[in-house]
């Protein structure tokens, strides 16, 4: 044994680690007597004082001897060694059990001992019989535990060794890498060349999964786990195939997967071989590539050649010998087929024009001797009337011996011969008639369209002044050019492609029309209507091709402005159409219960709950249609410009408040619950206070409207650095994405989620974002699609902090009730004349009604009111001209005039001043503001009169 194991193994005979001793007794006197005789053992002594607790002792915890008492309460000593012998970790620890009935001849040692009891002591217990017995057990167990643990080292260190052996062999073997994974993939080993080819350190490797050796998109198609199951399967899995190193490159390996098993068949991981191929893999890909591309361009070759009808020869120089590769020209000609090799000579003389042939023959000597590029037009001899011409070409190249030979082709040129021919025919033609024909020039260069002739080969030769000088191009960029490569159209190659197509066209004798775009100098793209027309002589030959045309640019922007009108008037008046539908239906749906109501009135008018109940439910009805009505004026005053913000520094919280007040009922009717998350901090906005209660009461209405019921609505406000953001949240329908663009648009809500929307007229949002922008504010609107909910979004400015002034005291209102009082009400609606007129009588005022405006004056006279409700929009005479005459009127002069009118925006009531009104009142005037109106009139009244 080495010095150190000496050392060691002395120090631990010398200094034991004290071991565990579990006591059992439920007599705590007991356990001190237990514990008194053995503390000079110097070890750990565990009391409890039943065997439940002792049960949990030793779930836990390992012990060299239990000490058992027999007799106890809840649990027996036997009853708790059973147990304990269950468990792997007590099944072996000797258990002495404890009585205090020597001489009971029932004491069951058998029993005792089966269940492996290595002895038994009665009470009272001699201690140094005790200390001998535990003593025994302690040092057996300290025994037994060196036994094992020499046992575990001997074998650790003969798997070192082994493992050890391994990793050097690994180590040494770079061209290959080994990596080892657990079974669910994660890295365990990293040998072999592993860092080399992969670039991943064992230290940064070791514990990811085996997946950071592919391409991400093998991780995405499953390819680690597809192996691996494979390997499980099959006890192997070979793959061939691009993987990725650490820094993401690439690189191509060829390897396999292998499942480890252990002796008894159980998987315990995998291990991954492989070796870097990318270099192989790209030479046997660059290989495979140039093949490929050889092979396709022999076959572009040879078709080339077959649809052109392009004859490929090859002249031999040593022997003279010209060979013909295919017989495309033979067929186009109609010449019989050449022998396989023909004398070049030989060939010249019997198929080429005796005028020809010799240069034929020299144009192949000179090639030989200076290397210039063989080329020749030559004809082809035969009885026709007109020769067939065709045109020889070659390049001069040396074989793999050393000779030279010529590569060649010839084409049948004959059409191009007889086009070029016409021509210089047409070409002289033109140039006599254009020195005969001055008057036509003028005329050609006067006249309101484009205008140009163009040669059969596409060239310019004349373009017309307004071709020209109208499009910002020079004669010189134009004449001599084809027509195609000029300014109109080279800036697209489309263009290019299509007026090309058209000269075809032309020349075949057909005329082209086209309306198109075109270019002018600047760049910029206008529209023509575009005509090449064939020009052509006695004979029907074409001469010429004439291009014309007009810039129908403006009638083409007029066109497509119409059209878009035309959609636009027809989306208005869809639009249009479906919200008359939906504020006809609107309105119909309050009218049903209010006549419903009225009857029920009528029916049981003795019955005071009833009646209160149906006059509740009209009071709720009547203010819907209100509603309503005030938000298509206030849509329309918005439209107009009319509305103007009476802004005022305001706290965001106080304004939040009375919307949610507004918006409560409607959201409390459909069972929603509204959450509010406020900043702490004050949160101060300039604007108007009753625009912004209605922006925000727009939303939250918006929100229970489209939400089913029992919804959650979330209405928030924060501070976003100059900005206050107000934002409105629901877990409703939703929006769907082709929506988000248009749902602030007017009537959006008519053709949308119709079956949803709890009524409305589809201007709640329009409303919204008009007021929002008046505040120079934005909203915005947000969903993640139909039935996710959706949030809307308000943006204000935010104000500096405002001065604190006192708030204004608010005067008391009086009720309504001045008896005597005379006020004459005036309305061409006899219905709505009767029923003010009823009301004030109530209120103890004295009351005449007038339907128009001479029973107005006739009443006047005879009743001499002190108040006058008078109708702006009486049939006839009007209510500003009845106004006006009033005041003319003896003894009218400081009567109290109050309008009554549907419209009651800033202008309005500056008209109803202007012509002596005193008071505005917007119709429907309820109860409420006719009691504010008249209690301020009182008041006013008697307080003159006192003064």
């Amino acid at each position: 044994m080495c010095p150190e194991k000496e050392r060691r193994a002395r120090h631990a005979v010398n200094n034991p680690v004290p071991v565990n001793i579990l006591l059992v007794d439920d007599q705590p006197a007991n356990l001190l007597a237990l514990e008194t005789v053995l503390e000079k053992l110097d070890e750990t002594l565990i009391s409890v004082t039943s065997g439940e607790e002792a049960l949990r002792k030793v779930l836990g915890t390992d012990f060299a001897a239990i000490l058992l008492d027999v007799r106890m309460p809840t649990m027996s000593g036997f009853e708790t060694a059973r147990l304990i012998r269950t468990h792997p970790r007590s099944s072996r620890t000797p258990i002495i059990f404890l009585t205090a009935a020597p001489d009971d001849p029932n004491f069951p040692v058998d029993e005792a001992y089966a269940l492996g009891a290595v002895d038994y002591l009665t009470k009272p217990i001699v201690p140094a019989v005790l200390q001998a017995k535990v003593s025994f057990f302690v040092d057996l167990y300290r025994k037994t535990a060196d036994l094992a643990r020499i046992e575990r080292e001997r074998h650790m260190a003969a798997l070192n060794e082994k493992d050890a052996r391994i990793r050097l062999l690994l180590g040494n073997i770079k061209d290959y890498a080994f990596v080892v994974t657990d079974v669910d993939g994660r890295i365990s080993e990293w040998e072999g060349g592993a860092e080399e080819i992969t670039g991943w350190r064992a230290v940064d490797a070791i514990g990811q999964s085996a997946a950071i050796l592919y391409l991400p998109e093998d991780c995405l198609s499953g390819r680690p786990e597809i192996e691996m199951a494979e390997a499980k399967d099959n006890g192997r899995s070979e793959d061939k195939r691009w993987h990725a190193r650490k820094d993401g490159s690439r690189f191509y390996a060829d390897g396999v997967t292998i499942a480890l098993n252990d002796a008894q068949g159980q998987l315990r991981g995998f291990t991954k071989i492989f070796r870097d191929a990318t270099a192989a893999k790209q030479a046997a890909d660059d290989l495979r590539m140039s093949e490929e591309r050889l092979r396709q361009s022999r076959e572009r070759v040879k078709l080339a050649t077959e649809a052109a009808g392009l004859g490929v020869w090859l002249w031999d120089a040593p022997t003279g010998l010209i060979t013909w590769e295919n017989d495309r020209l033979n067929q186009a000609l109609g010449i019989p087929p050449l022998e396989a090799s023909t004398i070049a000579a030989e060939f010249a003389r019997r198929f080429l024009h005796s005028e020809d042939a010799p240069a034929f023959l020299q144009a192949l000597e000179d090639m030989t001797y200076s290397g210039a590029v063989f080329h020749l037009q030559a004809r082809v001899s035969g009885p026709a009337k007109e020769p067939r011409w065709l045109e020889f070409s070659g390049l001069r190249q040396r074989t793999s011996a050393g000779d030279m030979q010529v590569l060649g082709m010839a084409a049948d040129i004959t059409a191009r011969k007889q086009v070029e021919q016409r021509e210089r025919e047409a070409a002289a033609e033109a140039f006599a008639a254009a020195e005969a024909n001055a008057k036509f020039r003028t005329f050609f260069d006067q006249g309101s369209y484009f205008a140009g002739v163009m040669a059969l080969d596409g060239t310019i030769i004349e373009a017309n002044r307004l071709c020209l000088e109208a499009c910002g191009f020079t004669r010189e960029e134009v004449v001599g050019k084809k027509f195609w490569d000029c300014g109109w159209w080279n800036r697209s190659p489309e263009l290019m492609d299509m007026v090309r197509s058209g000269y075809m066209e032309a020349v075949a004798g057909n005329t082209f029309k086209r309306e198109t775009v075109y270019f002018v100098a600047d760049g910029s793209q206008r529209f023509i209507e575009l005509i090449l027309a064939p020009v052509t002589d006695s004979m029907g030959r074409v001469l010429y091709v004439a291009p014309t045309g007009t810039d129908v640019t403006d009638r083409k922007r007029a066109a497509d402005d119409l059209r878009r009108l035309a959609a636009d008037l027809a989306e208005a008046d869809r639009r249009k159409t479906e919200f008359l539908a939906t504020l006809a239906h609107e309105l119909r749906n309050p009218l049903a219960p209010l006549q419903n109501g009225l009857e029920i009135m009528r029916l049981a008018a003795d019955n005071p709950e009833v009646v209160g109940r149906t006059r509740d439910m009209m009071e709720r009805q009547l203010a819907h249609m209100v509603h309503l009505v005030d938000d298509l004026l206030d849509v329309a005053r918005i439209t107009r410009g009319k509305v103007h913000l009476k802004k005022e520094k305001v706290e965001l919280k106080n304004v939040v408040a009375s919307a949610i007040e507004t918006s409560m009922p409607q959201i409390q009717a459909c069972g929603h619950q509204l959450v509010t998350q406020l900043e702490e901090a004050s949160l101060l906005l300039d604007a108007d206070p009753t625009r912004l209660s209605q922006i925000i009461s727009n939303l939250l209405n918006n929100a229970a409207k489209y939400t089913s019921r029992g919804g959650r609505i979330i209405l928030s406000a924060c501070r976003e650095n100059n900005e206050i953001a107000i934002t409105v949240t629901d877990n409703g329908v939703g929006i769907p994405p082709e929506m988000l663009p248009t749902v602030f648009e007017m009537f959006t809500q008519v053709s949308q989620n119709l079956n949803q929307a709890q009524g409305g007229l589809g201007i709640g949002l329009t409303l919204v974002r008009r007021l929002t922008e008046l505040h120079g504010g934005t909203i915005t609107a947000a969903s993640a699609g139909s039935g996710k909910g959706s949030s809307f979004t308000v943006r204000l400015p935010f104000a500096q902090a405002r001065e604190e002034r006192p708030a204004p005291t608010n005067k008391p209102v009086v009720p309504i009730g001045n008896s005597g009082r005379r006020v004459l009400v005036v309305d061409d609606n006899s219905d709505v004349a009767e029923s003010l007129s009823a009301l004030l009588q109530v209120g103890g005022y004295t009351t005449r009604v007038a339907n128009d405006a001479m029973q107005t004056f006739e009443m006047a006279r005879e009743f001499m009111p002190e108040v006058v409700f008078l109708d702006i929009g009486m049939p006839g005479m009007n209510g500003y001209e009845v106004a006006r005459a009033l005041r003319k009127t003896p003894g009218m002069e400081h009567v109290v005039l109050v309008a009554l009118s549907g419209w009651g925006n800033e202008n309005d009531r500056s008209r109803s001043r202007a012509a002596g009104f005193d008071e505005h009142l917007t119709k429907p005037a309820g109860l409420a503001a006719v009691n504010r109106l008249l209690s301020k009139l009182s008041w006013s009244h008697d307080s003159a009169s006192t003064g």
